[in-house]
């Protein structure tokens, strides 16, 4: 659960917090490396879409897959739960993040 009073939220936006694209990318690459260790130096993203807000106290479940031999971490923040209640699952990010292992 994101919890309302994350500092992310201060300043975007008053009133109508909204979890920052770029947190959800660090979030995913901090996350793979406490799983997979040091995996490499952000070098870029791919098709990296926001489909839905993560609002606060969204449920919120990420989903990591790496693949070493591209270099790419692959994410996705979900929830089983669409906004109507309905056991339908609901992607509220997903992307490439690229990680270049030649440091």
């Amino acid at each position: 659960e994101i919890p309302n009073n994350l500092l992310y939220f201060d300043g975007h936006f008053p009133g109508n917090p909204v979890l920052p694209g770029v947190v959800q990318i660090h979030w995913a690459v901090h996350f793979a490396r406490a799983h997979w260790g040091q995996l490499g130096e952000f070098s870029g993203l791919e098709a990296v879409k926001f489909q839905q807000l993560i609002l606060a106290r969204a449920q919120v479940v990420l989903e990591l897959e790496y693949n070493a031999e591209k270099g790419k971490l692959y994410f996705c923040y979900a929830s089983d739960v669409g906004a109507d209640a309905a056991p339908t699952p609901v992607n509220f990010s997903t992307g490439r993040i690229l990680l270049n292992s030649e440091t």
